[in-house]
């Protein structure tokens, strides 16, 4: 695995990287939590638009997260998703950005489950829709129904299309979808 380097002052954050960052716009918040963070984008995105918010990103990849926080200076963890080091309620917002869509279909209640545990506020995720799963066997991406997921758990979701300006590659242009939790 390559991990890229970049520089976060001089490059342009792809635009699938903001879909969080825009919709937190308007909403009151003091901390965040990403799963799945990788190199911490998405992260960069909120603290250019909102500088002052605490952010901390957790991947269970330990050479992305040294990159991330090296390139970054952002507060980037090595954790998993089935067990977040973290209190109950610890986060405003918990979001994971094409994070949950990586894990076995029999993986996602655990991980959802430890996502709703940190979350206070709001829980959002850039996420596949659908059963099933999408692309060749070394690639798969999976797809949940994650309206019904939150039923499960007595949560109500919603959920808005990502249009094919923000995101148009496969899956993501056919199945991509952002869904978001008040709590």
């Amino acid at each position: 695995f390559i991990i890229p380097r970049f520089n976060p002052k001089q490059m342009e954050l792809r635009q699938e990287k903001k879909i969080v960052a825009n919709k937190l716009v308007g909403k009151d918040f003091e901390n965040v939590l990403e799963v799945g963070c990788q190199l911490g984008e998405s992260l960069l995105a909120i603290q250019k638009k909102f500088p002052d918010k605490k952010l901390v990103g957790v991947d269970l990849y330990k050479p992305l997260i040294t990159e991330g926080k090296l390139v970054t200076g952002l507060d980037l963890r090595v954790g998993n998703a089935f067990d977040l080091r973290f209190q109950d309620k610890e986060f405003d917002v918990v979001f994971t950005n094409a994070f949950l869509c990586m894990l076995e279909p029999s993986q996602i209640g655990e991980a959802l489950k430890e996502i709703i545990r940190v979350a206070k506020k709001y829980i959002i995720l850039v996420e596949l829709d659908a059963m099933g799963t999408e692309g060749p066997p070394t690639q798969i991406r999976t797809r949940a129904n994650w309206v019904e997921m939150f039923k499960g758990f007595g949560l109500q979701a919603t959920k808005e299309k990502i249009s094919a300006n923000i995101w148009a590659v496969s899956p993501w242009l056919q199945y991509g979808y952002v869904y978001e939790v008040i709590l």
